[in-house]
């Protein structure tokens, strides 16, 4: 009694999640106490690499643009100099004109500090902020009136490529962007490029776990750097290729190459101020351990709401008989079995059913009571169906002689069936059954023995091994004899090469049928549906001795394909049967030529129902989908494969339901509210367009530039400075 009595405590379902979540719980916790700590590195090793990969990847992004737009700003200076050069004549006018020129484009960019400039054939260099002479080719530049650098341009002319070149001394660098340049050209430009601009813009990067960061050149010299006097005992020592280098258990160095002319930016790491975090972190996580533990213990109670009532609660709907020797879990496993199984057996039913309808219906298109009609319904390998048609032009046909004769010769019990007869004609359904590989050619040979001197005419189908092609071989036999002639007394469809008869069963149209209907595409499946009724209304169709098999066949094969879908769908046959039953009603009984109408719109009723009761807009609510959007747009993944696959449907579908319920394709609504968001951030933050580009899902800033201007015809920077105009 005492096992009995624990036994069904032990059966009750909602101990069985109380002890597995509380299990889990403990488990969780002595668990979490081993192994956070090397977690807790790993997560912050990975997440700190992949910031600083952002960060230095976003900054060699930016100088290679920047170093772009220098390209654009020589070529409008060269431009505007051979404009001046060709005007004016006199030296120190043309001088005066060509500085004015070079100091509109000096704060075109905040990357340029002075532009020099000076002719071949003059002493003078002209220049737009830095001091310097030259001689004999060379530039001196003076920093507080004394020299401090040198720069030969000597041997980086007749480059084809623009160059960035690093010009260092004991205590200072420089940095010069020198464009293409031919020494036969009259002139020399270079840029001299502002390297506490660069300075202040890699100052953005450091923080307590980045200590140093600089623009190294190829030659490991550092071009400009923040706290660079830390890096450049590291330089010399690894490898300038893109990644992370652990130096010792306190540094690591991260690298950033892609830069123009092979420079690199290398930024230096504290490996003792992320284990700081970490031990931080730990210590939070003691003193919280009582108070999570109590939240856990809430965390499990609320759980079993969550999981366990509605498990009762579907457990009494299903399973109203309680079993206290069985688990909720078992007894819902019990009922879904059985349904299973009634399921099988109703799919069974209706196969069962179908093919019984379609032996019915070939018996009565035959109209023989005699005939064997199950043979042709029978699968086996190497089985083949032909139409023979036989025709004498002279004396009244023995039907019953040539019968008699086929049922002779061929193998398999009455493998041979009158289909039709005349005075002077007679089809023939013939079943040859076995194995033999050239059954079309031993047919002809038979057939041209009995016929040679009887002066008969005979017209042969192709070979099908479905029973459902009989129409089209019927068809086809009748259209090879037309080819009778004096020289061919035996006409094989199959060397005719005519176009398929259109009585040829829509085998593969109802295979797109079944996918739709699987796949709850229901606009397709309504188009094939069309097409199939199409089909069977084609003047050929109504033209055939045997349309009432061929039409009604592909009617039943029609219900028998949503029949399916739906009982693959769990739907209740108890919910549609009355619609299903009609539906086969008419299929099977009713005469298609004059009562079509009620035989597809009893089909497409029971679509219609199958759709209601399946169709995703019924599951997805509109302002639910809205709020998805506005919650995901600003995601850089998010697409409408996402959405599809949230909902549960096809990407099709879903595309159609987007349109239908936000008035919209999907790409455009995204783009709005993207777009109305970026708005909103350039009027009221002061993030950079690049930021903001992030911020609303463009992980590409020059994309999202071009997209709001094709959208706004300005770009952003622009309708930032018009915004803010407005406002004052």
């Amino acid at each position: 009694m005492m096992r009995t009595f624990f036994q069904k405590i032990w059966n009750h379902t909602l101990l069985r999640y109380f002890f597995s979540y509380f299990f889990i719980l403990i488990m969780l916790l002595a668990g979490f106490t081993v192994i956070l700590k090397n977690q807790l590195t790993t997560q912050y090793q990975e997440q700190r690499k992949e910031q600083i990969q952002t960060q230095l990847n976003r900054l060699m992004q930016q100088f290679n643009e920047d170093i772009l737009y220098l390209s654009q700003v020589d070529t409008s200076v060269n431009s505007n100099v051979n404009v001046i050069l060709s005007i004016y004549r006199r030296e120190d006018w043309n001088n005066y004109q060509l500085v004015n020129e070079l100091k509109k484009y000096d704060s075109s960019s905040v990357l340029i500090n002075a532009i020099v400039y000076q002719k071949n054939t003059s002493d003078t260099v002209l220049s737009t902020g830095v001091a310097l002479t030259e001689v004999n080719g060379v530039y001196q530049f003076y920093y507080n009136e004394q020299p401090s650098l040198q720069f030969d341009p000597a041997p980086y002319l007749d480059s084809r490529q623009n160059q960035l070149i690093c010009v260092s001394g004991n205590t200072q660098s420089m940095l010069i962007y020198l464009p293409a340049t031919s020494s036969s050209q009259p002139y020399i430009i270079f840029y001299i490029l502002d390297t506490e601009e660069i300075r202040q813009t890699l100052g953005n990067l450091i923080s307590s776990e980045t200590l140093a960061i600089a623009l190294v050149d190829s030659e490991r010299q550092i071009a400009v750097g923040v706290n660079e006097d830390l890096l450049s005992p590291y330089l010399n020592d690894v490898e300038l290729k893109d990644g992370f280098y652990e130096l010792d258990s306190s540094d690591s160095l991260c690298i950033q190459t892609g830069i123009s002319n092979d420079f690199t930016l290398v930024a230096l790491l504290s490996n003792s101020s992320l284990l700081n975090q970490i031990d931080t972190a730990l210590l939070k996580y003691y003193r919280l351990f009582l108070p999570l533990s109590m939240i856990g213990f809430v965390l499990i109670l609320f759980a079993l709401k969550l999981t366990w009532f509605p498990l009762h609660k579907l457990t009494k709907k299903i399973a109203p008989e309680a079993n206290f020797n069985q688990s909720a879990l078992e007894q819902l496993d019990q009922s879904f079995t059985k349904s299973k199984a009634e399921n099988i057996a109703l799919r069974s039913k209706l196969d069962n059913y179908r093919h019984s309808m379609q032996k019915a219906l070939l018996d009565s298109s035959i109209g023989s009571n005699t005939a064997d009609i199950d043979q042709f319904f029978e699968t086996d390998a190497g089985n083949e169906i032909y139409v023979i048609r036989i025709h004498s032009a002279r004396k009244p046909l023995p039907h019953s002689e040539i019968l008699e004769h086929f049922l002779q010769f061929f193998p398999g019990e009455n493998p041979c069936i009158l289909m039709e007869k005349s005075s002077c004609d007679a089809v023939f359904l013939l079943n040859y059954t076995g194995q033999e590989p050239n059954k079309a050619d031993i047919l002809i040979d038979v057939l041209t023995d009995y016929l040679d001197d009887k002066g008969y005419l005979a017209a042969i189908s192709n070979g099908s091994n479905s029973p459902l092609d009989i129409p089209s071989l019927y068809e086809n036999a009748k259209t090879a004899a037309n080819y009778w002639d004096d020289s061919h007394i035996i006409i094989d469809y199959a060397t005719l090469n005519l176009t398929p008869s259109t009585l040829a069963y829509p085998n593969e149209k109802l295979g797109q049928l079944s996918t739709y209907l699987n796949a709850k595409n229901f606009i397709a499946a309504k188009a094939v549906l069309a097409d199939l009724f199409a089909i069977i209304d084609s003047p050929s169709s109504m033209q055939s001795a045997l349309p009432d098999f061929f039409i009604r066949c592909v009617l039943v094969d029609i219900l028998t394909e949503i029949g399916k879908s739906m009982e693959e769908s769990n739907l209740k046959f108890k919910d549609y049967s009355d619609l299903y039953f009609e539906a086969l009603y008419s299929c099977r009984s009713r005469a298609y030529t004059t009562e079509n109408q009620i035989i597809t719109n009893n089909l497409y009723r029971l679509l219609a129902f199958y759709e209601e009761k399946s169709a995703p807009s019924k599951i997805v609510n509109p302002d639910y989908l809205r709020e998805m959007l506005k919650a995901s747009f600003c995601q850089p993944d998010f697409s409408i494969s996402v959405l599809a696959e949230h909902f549960h449907v096809s990407i099709a579908y879903m595309s159609y339901l987007t349109k239908k319920e936000l008035g919209m394709n999907f790409v455009d609504y995204l783009w709005e509210l993207r777009l109305k968001y970026a708005q909103e951030l350039l009027k009221n933050s002061d993030l950079s367009v690049d930021e903001i580009s992030l911020k609303v899902g463009y992980l590409n800033p020059s994309s999202f530039r071009r997209k709001f201007k094709q959208a706004m015809g300005i770009t952003p920077t622009q309708y930032r400075t018009e915004s803010a105009e407005g406002d004052s």
